[in-house]
């Protein structure tokens, strides 16, 4: 008995899809006790290829068996489907409060991670150079600072990332020292003033911003001059010595006043010096 798919016509008849019907007509003839083990459903035919939720797409899979399914169907769907599976097996490798019991195949996950890279790299320089694309993906990103989502979001990262508990953060630092892989500390060329002006002339030249000297103006809308912000300091500083968001400065930078947030009201302009 082999497993049939009928109306999708990006799949190829290779050994991985049958090993991917072997999976799915084995657990529909012997189906899982319930209780006995972790348990997930699975839809036979992806949603995100035209899948839907009735009872004859789904079937009950052991999360390994589950993990196997989206690894084969990265090895037997072809075309622009293709990345869709790529990236449905990525989110398998992901965890949450629903899905903590499962245990994930680190060489599997690695060998896909590298083809993963390659193709969403390549979806996305097609997607970017569609106008329609484009001009709605623009939108969609100027709307999440008008509504305040953006801050949300920061916010929210903030509260809950793991390196607020000073342990795992010490831990982390000294491991990614260790193993030179802290780029900001010890692998960043960025670091040193002169190699950071060879790089910028090489590749922006002269209008990098490193090659001249920028300073920052900001004032509050009820106030009438412009103040000058600390010029020995980057962005980056001005924006933790003040408290503010980096990339809201940013966003003000490009003419736009925050209605919300630690930095409601502000104004700030940049003057180049040649």
């Amino acid at each position: 008995m082999k497993l049939t798919i009928h109306g999708f016509k990006d799949i190829v008849d290779n050994k991985y899809f049958d090993l991917y019907s072997d999976i799915i007509i084995n657990r529909i003839l012997n189906p899982i006790i319930k209780g006995t083990e972790y348990t997930e459903s699975h839809h036979i035919l992806p949603r995100s290829l035209g899948g839907d939720n009735s009872s004859d797409n789904l079937v009950v899979l052991s999360f390994r068996e589950h993990y196997i399914c989206h690894y084969l169907l990265t090895k037997c769907i072809i075309n622009k489907s293709y990345y869709k599976m790529l990236t449905a097996f990525m989110a398998m490798n992901m965890c949450s409060n629903t899905t903590s019991k499962r245990t994930i195949n680190s060489k599997l996950y690695a060998a896909t991670k590298k083809k993963y890279g390659k193709v969403f790299s390549d979806v996305m320089r097609d997607r970017w150079n569609n106008p329609l694309y484009r001009e709605k993906t623009t939108a969609s990103i100027k709307n999440s600072w008008y509504n305040g989502l953006r801050d949300d979001q920061l916010k929210y990262m903030k509260e809950n990332s793991p390196f607020n508990n000073p342990e795992i953060h010490k831990k982390t630092i000294e491991s990614r020292t260790k193993n030179v892989t802290n780029v900001w500390i010890t692998n960043n060329p960025m670091k040193d003033p002169v190699k950071a002006k060879q790089i910028a002339q090489s590749r922006s030249g002269k209008n990098h911003y490193l090659t001249k000297t920028r300073l920052y103006y900001y004032k509050h809308e009820n106030d009438s001059d412009w103040q000058l912000l600390d010029p020995d300091l980057t962005i980056q500083q001005l924006c933790k010595q003040h408290c503010w968001s980096v990339a809201t400065f940013n966003y003000i930078l490009n003419g736009k006043i925050p209605k919300r947030g630690s930095m409601k009201g502000i104004s700030i302009k940049k003057v180049i010096l040649e």
